[in-house]
């Protein structure tokens, strides 16, 4: 029996809090491992009780299938480079294998890495890597809705996370309306066109097969922008992506809504996949099919993809005994644009190598280019900025499981100003206009909320 009530969709949190707190002061269970009381809990909009919250600690996170959905708030725990148990990458997987519980099966750290090394003002509260376990949680896995709280083993941390129940409450104003004052773009239209130029004589030369060129596109507002009724308008107006935001210190939000997966671990199962290619989306049947179909028969189009499958194929056989694939490449279709999509399978010779994985497969082909490091190379040469958590792996790690997805279709929203992060995989007969005319689709959910030309 459901332990909440709920109106309209809408969580009774006052109700929820209040039996969260009793099962806490009853809570007596020795435990190496973070503490955790969980409870059932009727259906209810999870993204608004997100967007009402008050609390400067929050994240969400959504999967591509809409099967999983968390929000949260506060940190129980925070996995940093600060943090001394987990000073490098790889200290994040095994930690977090150490502090996560096999009993709670809904137990995560959710957060992410950098795409590179990060040196970037803007970027510093988020770091190399920022995981973080919340608080209290409002969640739902398929049809069952729960709610969370949770904490390290003492009394002061248990204290705290009491307050922290007693103190929360939801905000009943309306969403904002946000509407854009002026957009910068970086690099400039111009230098877009001398950098794609520049990439085309090298792939001429032989240096380099692909690659991935991004943007950022600075969106200025008069007021403080909402990051997390930003992201309820974004979801509502995405499908088939995965959608999260991350809030860090000094109030910076990293959000997005993105169609792809790096990877996924469950167990000693292991799951990627290749996605890239873009075309957009008709406005008839008609002309979406036509779409759709010079898509799976471009040579330009089908080289790209092959590069970015190719290689992922490659890596899994590092790790796997055996690999699966989908026999037809099919096409994925957004709202605004569609991909290319071969989802790839395998059996892991063992399942404790999740930091090698990740090491292997980012930045993939899509995001990266090919070969990676000489991409890389260039990537650094002509971007001038920071691409942060732009293009990086995000998503949670388990006690027995992690999933990641590219944090694609990106923004991070910081006071008056949001920074949206987009970019298109350049290869040998790639239009610089027609590319950056790519971008301007790829863009096309965050600029319909908020862009001055709609």
């Amino acid at each position: 029996m459901s332990l909440t009530r709920t109106q309209d969709n809408q969580l009774d949190w006052e109700f929820v809090a209040r039996q969260l707190l009793e099962a806490l002061h009853d809570y007596n269970r020795p435990s190496e491992t973070l503490h955790r009381i969980e409870l059932p809990i009727q259906p209810c909009d999870i993204m608004l009780w997100a967007v009402q919250q008050t609390h400067d600690e929050k994240l969400y996170w959504s999967d591509r299938n809409g099967a999983v959905e968390v929000a949260g708030i506060g940190e129980a725990l925070v996995l940093s480079p600060s943090n001394p148990d987990t000073l490098d990458v790889d200290d994040v997987f095994e930690y977090g294998r150490k502090v996560l519980s096999s009993r709670h099966k809904h137990q995560r750290l959710y957060g992410g890495f950098s795409f590179a090394d990060s040196t970037s003002e803007q970027w510093k509260p988020f770091g190399r890597y920022r995981f973080i376990a919340p608080s209290i949680e409002v969640g739902r896995d398929g049809d069952d809705y729960y709610a969370a709280c949770q904490w390290r083993g003492n009394d002061e941390q248990k204290l705290a996370l009491e307050t922290l129940l007693k103190s929360t409450h939801l905000s009943d104003s309306a969403s904002p309306t946000h509407i854009a004052q002026e957009r910068v773009d970086t690099p400039t239209r111009v230098k877009w066109m001398e950098n794609i130029e520049r990439l085309l004589d090298l792939f001429e030369q032989g240096k380099v097969d692909k690659v991935v060129m991004a943007r950022e596109s600075k969106f200025l507002f008069n007021t403080p922008v909402d990051a997390f009724s930003l992201l309820k308008h974004l979801r509502d107006n995405t499908m088939r992506s995965y959608h999260y935001a991350f809030q860090a210190p000094q109030q910076s939000t990293f959000i997005g809504a993105s169609p792809e997966r790096l990877f996924k671990r469950d167990g000693e199962l292991l799951y990627s996949e290749a996605l890239a290619a873009t075309r957009p989306r008709g406005t008839t049947l008609q002309e979406d099919d036509a779409l759709a179909h010079s898509l799976l028969t471009s040579e330009k189009d089908r080289h790209e993809h092959q590069l970015v499958l190719d290689r992922i194929m490659t890596l899994l056989g590092e790790f796997c005994s055996s690999i699966s694939r989908d026999r037809e490449t099919e096409v994925l279709k957004l709202r605004h644009c569609q991909h290319l999509l071969c989802k790839v399978g395998g059996q892991l010779n063992h399942g404790d190598c999740d930091a090698e994985v990740l090491a292997k497969l980012h930045p993939t082909p899509a995001v990266g280019g090919t070969p990676k490091e000489e991409a890389l190379h260039w990537i650094a040469e002509l971007e001038n900025f920071d691409r942060g958590w732009y293009a990086a792996p995000v998503g949670w790690i388990s006690h027995d499981a992690v999933e990641f997805a590219v944090a694609i279709r990106s923004a991070l929203v910081q006071g008056e100003t949001v920074s949206v992060y987009t970019g298109a995989g350049i290869v040998p007969g790639s239009k610089p206009k027609a590319e950056w005319n790519e971008i301007e689709n790829k863009m096309s959910e965050f600029r319909a909320l908020f862009s001055p030309e709609g």
